[in-house]
């Protein structure tokens, strides 16, 4: 595979964008107007929110939580439930952007656990 392909596909959202915004400069042809359209303040809102989830990530803390959520909730249906209500009530108290970024890396880091945690565990009813 080359050198573009591999970055490519590590970089996959970054080329969807870029691509998205190509086609959208069709619809919308690119004039002085361009540049009021930036919102510097959520722009740097989201920046700042992006750089306290990597140092989350970075210190384990999704990590030791999603352990302590599937410790809890020990079934996988319990813990997408909980995933769910967390969700739900982290976004009425941040904004929406603001809890699209913040919680997919526990989700992901919850379901894996929970799918594998329950792989590992007996099942405590007679089936």
């Amino acid at each position: 595979m080359s050198k573009i392909q591999c970055w490519c596909r590590a970089n996959a959202m970054l080329v969807i964008s870029l691509l998205a915004a190509v086609v959208t400069a069709f619809f919308v042809p690119p004039d002085r107007d361009y540049l009021g359209y930036y919102d510097l303040k959520t722009l740097a809102c989201l920046f700042c929110v992006l750089a306290v989830v990597g140092a989350l990530r970075d210190l384990h803390i999704f990590s030791a939580l999603s352990q302590r959520m599937v410790h809890t909730f020990s079934t996988v249906r319990g813990v997408c439930t909980a995933l769910v209500v967390i969700t739900m009530f982290g976004s009425m108290l941040l904004t929406n952007d603001t809890a699209l970024l913040f919680f997919p890396p526990l989700d992901r880091k919850s379901t894996r656990r929970s799918c594998s945690f329950c792989k590992t565990v007996p099942p405590t009813s007679a089936e």
